[in-house]
């Protein structure tokens, strides 16, 4: 699958260019994914993940980079020993996180990503954690992978990915619906409704001259912050929620 290269890389001593040479994944990313930091941060936090070659050459979303010395660790890295586990081990949170900001980032690095992360999940490389930062993960924990494994971060993952991807935000009132579309996608449909209440919600987000929504043919407010605000009072079950994301 054709990756790009990286723009920046680590130091001869290993350790990142910039003033902390220490990059998390999971502080990077939640703030931009809550609403903390402002949505045009993350193509630039996407970005300085893919920048940096040990988070990504494995799989996207290692939890950080580079592993914390020893003599931070509060055991004396007994277990896990740096590069394993948290210490920059392999975390089906952290990749799903990293998907989403990519999903909000409207990166075209989003597809070959996740489809590598689905060719992982299908070949049941669901251990919580990789030794060597993950690399020939396909050897290790043989005996843990069993035909009906599938951990609640697995799930998570995905179902974190949907909500990024068309930008689900709900309130007792109101559904809120902001899609982000990679610049190559012109049209994408959720082929599984989203469940609102008692109801089953079907959306379609495409690229169009103007930006509106219209559920069931009938139109609903826009906000440019938070997309189609959608009354729930109005969403029947088998209802369409259509979004044009004008140009």
């Amino acid at each position: 699958m054709p990756r790009r290269e990286p723009r920046t890389s680590p130091g001869s001593s290993g350790s990142l260019r910039g003033p902390s040479g220490y990059f998390e994944t999971h502080a990077n990313c939640a703030p931009a994914l809550f609403g903390v930091l402002p949505e045009e941060h993350a193509p630039a936090i996407a970005e300085r993940i893919l920048s940096i070659p040990d988070m990504t050459k494995n799989h996207i979303g290692l939890y950080n980079f580079p592993a914390r010395p020893p003599q931070e660790i509060d055991d004396n890295a007994r277990f896990p020993p740096p590069g394993v586990h948290v210490n920059g081990g392999w975390w089906w949170l952290t990749a799903g996180e990293t998907m989403a900001l990519l999903a909000r980032a409207e990166h075209s690095e989003l597809g070959p990503q996740s489809a590598a992360l689905f060719e992982d999940h299908d070949a049941r490389y669901t251990i919580d954690y990789y030794n060597e930062y993950g690399a020939n993960k396909g050897e290790q924990w043989k005996d843990k992978r069993r035909p009906n494994q599938a951990g609640v971060t697995n799930v998570g993952a995905w179902g974190n990915l949907l909500r990024s991807v068309f930008g689900l935000h709900i309130t007792a009132q109101t559904l809120m619906v902001r899609p982000h579309l990679p610049n190559e996608v012109e049209a994408l449909d959720l082929r599984y409704p989203v469940r609102v209440g008692t109801s089953h919600l079907l959306i379609r987000a495409e690229r169009g001259k103007e930006t509106h929504a219209a559920l069931d043919g009938k139109n609903v407010p826009w906000d440019p912050a938070r997309g189609a605000l959608v009354p729930v009072r109005r969403i029947c079950d088998g209802s369409k929620l259509t979004v044009i994301l004008g140009k």
